[in-house]
């Protein structure tokens, strides 16, 4: 599996998205709604490395809990697969303490609309699947 992009949970899209393109990036389209998950999204791309902004709409967000411990810094890493149910059965049984967080649902923000799925491990953090294009 390759690296898709790093997720950052941010305050306000707008504020981190000026800090980095001050750093070189520019954004890959507008800020998206993501009802599914009550997030509003932007993607931004330097040099082939993409960054997902992700800011909670509301607090029934799954990730509007995560705010307290990751304010405005990275919370997860995603990865391209291109097998998500194979990968995510693949994580899960492979001892590493890998939960499934939220199956592979649609991912408005990722051009194409591909699947995405968030898994949880205790050494790692949140991992991201995203099913490649």
């Amino acid at each position: 599996m390759t690296i898709h992009h790093i997720g950052y949970l941010v305050d306000s899209i707008e504020n981190a998205a000026s800090e980095f393109e001050k750093l070189g990036f520019l954004r890959m389209g507008e800020v998206v709604q993501d009802s599914l998950r009550d997030v509003y999204i932007l993607l931004l791309s330097n040099a082939g490395q993409i960054v997902e902004l992700v800011q909670p709409i509301c607090d029934s967000s799954p990730v509007y809990t995560l705010r307290k411990r990751y304010r405005n810094s990275p919370y997860h890493i995603c990865y391209e697969t291109e097998n998500i149910q194979g990968t995510i059965e693949k994580m899960v049984e492979i001892g590493g303490g890998y939960t499934l967080i939220q199956p592979a649902k649609p991912a408005p923000a990722i051009p194409g609309c591909p699947k995405v799925a968030f898994l949880a491990n205790r050494h790692i953090g949140i991992v991201e699947l995203v099913e490649e294009r």
